[in-house]
């Protein structure tokens, strides 16, 4: 059903253009946050990653990835190096969210009670601390902007981002599938798995999620792109 749905609509095979409202803004530093979205594999990291090694002093980039358990991945010392911004959070108003999974696990924390709000809680404080620190710029990227909770509520609205700086990769279901693949098996790899089975592996499991995010995706892209058609 799958693979029906896939040549169905030529959408999932072909790239579309990318998206980069208020990016003037966001490069003149009038706006200082911005927002990016995308497939995973569609190379949101990239854009990110690249534009703050060309600007190491004036550009912070963070991966929601990375707020996830992230006790598990960080300390605190590595979160200063990482960026004020997501050390001020986890030493302050998020530090009930600085656990690891089996924390979590052993305190039998449910999802509605932690990622339905971590998430959300955290963007809304980036948004916060980018007005209080309008000396640099900030990108914030991951598929957790177009994520809903356990009831189906969306966690972001795309009337929510409107001022800031808010980019869609166009990159194709399939392609960012295909990238994901073999970013994924390459990390298999330096654990001493066969990449080659890893890739297939990977290729073959979690199409339901990249259906659901291509939907999800497009509520952000078109109503960004009424929104760039009004400003002319």
């Amino acid at each position: 059903m799958i693979y029906g749905n896939l040549f169905l609509d030529e959408s999932y095979l072909i790239n579309k253009k990318d998206i980069l409202y208020n990016k003037e803004k966001f490069d003149s530093g009038e706006i200082n946050l911005c927002f990016v979205i995308g497939h995973s594999g569609s190379g949101k990291s990239t854009l990110t990653y690249n534009a703050a090694i060309k600007n190491q002093d004036t550009i912070d980039t963070y991966s929601l990835d990375d707020i996830q358990m992230v006790k598990d991945h960080f300390t605190m010392a590595n979160l200063k190096e990482y960026g004020d911004l997501i050390y001020s959070y986890f030493n302050g108003p998020g530090k009930k969210f600085y656990v690891t999974y089996d924390e979590l696990v052993e305190k039998k924390v449910p999802g509605s009670e932690y990622e339905d709000v971590l998430f959300p809680d955290f963007v809304h404080y980036a948004m916060r601390f980018a007005k209080m620190h309008k000396d640099k710029k900030f990108y914030i990227e991951g598929v957790w902007l177009f994520h809903n909770d356990e009831h189906g509520k969306p966690w972001f609205t795309p009337e929510e981002f409107k001022d800031y700086a808010f980019y869609i990769k166009g990159t194709s279901m399939i392609i960012s599938k295909i990238r994901a693949a073999k970013r994924d098996s390459s990390d298999a790899a330096k654990n001493g798995k066969s990449r080659v089975k890893e890739f297939f592996r990977q290729m073959k499991n979690n199409w339901k999620w990249y259906f659901i995010d291509e939907k999800r995706i497009d509520v952000f892209r078109d109503y960004f792109t009424k929104l760039m058609k009004k400003k002319g």
